[in-house]
C-alpha cells in the first residue's frame, strides 16, 4: 500500500532495481520470478510504532552481501537500521557501519514506511545457515 506512487517508484525501481511489468504499470517483477503490486491509496494509514504489528509486518530478501545494500540506501536517503529479538533498534548512520547488532539484518522503509529486511547468508540471523 503506497500513498505516493512516484515516491514508491523511486524506492521499488531504482533503489531495489526491480522491473517495471510488462501489462501492469503498478507491478513489478523480480529476477526471482515474483511480483511486487504496488496499490495506491489516498487515505493509506502510515504504520506507527504503537501498532506493532503493522510496524514490523515486512518482507525479508536475501541478498549476497548487505554493505553495497546500505551504501545504496544511505545514498538514496532511505534510512537504515538493525534489531534485535526484543525490538530494539539501533540506527546505520554510514556505510561502514560493522552490521553485527541484533539479528545482524538491515531493515529499510520505503517512502510509506512499509518495511523490509534484507538478510546475508552466513552472517545474518545465523540460526537460519546451520
Amino acid at each position: 500500500i503506497v500513498k505516493d506512487i512516484v515516491a514508491a517508484r523511486t524506492f521499488y525501481g531504482d533503489f531495489l532495481a526491480l522491473k517495471p511489468h510488462d501489462e501492469e504499470d503498478c507491478w513489478y517483477r523480480t529476477t526471482a520470478g515474483f511480483t511486487f503490486h504496488l496499490i495506491e491509496l489516498d487515505d493509506a494509514e502510515t504504520p506507527g510504532e504503537e501498532d506493532m504489528h503493522h510496524y514490523y509486518r515486512h518482507v525479508a530478501l536475501e541478498v549476497d552481501d548487505l554493505k553495497p545494500v546500505v551504501a545504496r540506501a544511505l545514498e538514496a536517503g532511505f534510512g537504515c537500521f538493525q534489531m534485535d529479538v526484543n525490538g530494539e533498534e539501533h540506527v546505520i548512520e554510514t556505510a561502514d557501519d560493522p552490521l553485527s547488532f541484533g539479528l545482524r539484518t538491515v531493515f529499510i522503509r520505503d517512502p510509506d514506511r512499509n518495511l523490509f529486511e534484507f538478510c546475508q547468508r552466513g552472517h545474518s540471523w545465523p540460526m537460519l545457515w546451520k
